[in-house]
């Protein structure tokens, strides 16, 4: 698994993940920020990402599989803009490109790297998986 230079190690050698700057509940209350609604929520998670894996089986295990669909990019690190040499995740050009992947039919995006600069245009983090918009 590839490091972000926001990631770090413990001094026992473990992987310790920098917070995401997109961090959100989704509640039950109808009056919250981010209300629990079947076809308001998307996930883009990638099958090579431990952390997305986990989210992938918390949504069939809690039943939210049916509330909640998800896109995968592909399962390798491309360029993600010709004007500089960072590599992330990246969605196929067409569904049958890369087996279980798809493009991104709801931002159109081609790029995870896309999508946080669509929610965010000063955005300096990671571009990472998952991520919910």
């Amino acid at each position: 698994m590839a490091r972000s230079a926001l990631d770090e190690m413990s001094e026992s050698g473990a992987f310790i993940r920098s917070p995401s700057t997109f961090r959100s509940f989704i509640s039950r209350d109808p009056n919250s920020t981010f209300p629990a609604e079947p076809g308001r929520y998307h996930l883009y998670i990638s099958y090579a990402c431990p952390w997305a894996s986990r989210c992938l089986a918390y949504l069939k295990i809690k039943g939210l599989d049916k509330a909640i669909d998800f896109t995968s990019v592909k399962p390798i690190w491309e360029r993600t803009k010709e004007s500089d040499e960072h590599m992330g995740w990246v969605f196929p050009d067409t569904e049958t490109e890369q087996s279980r992947a798809a493009p991104d039919h709801i931002n159109r995006a081609k790029t995870i790297r896309a999508l946080y600069e669509l929610a965010s245009e000063n955005y300096s983090g990671k571009y990472t998986v998952p991520d919910a918009l």
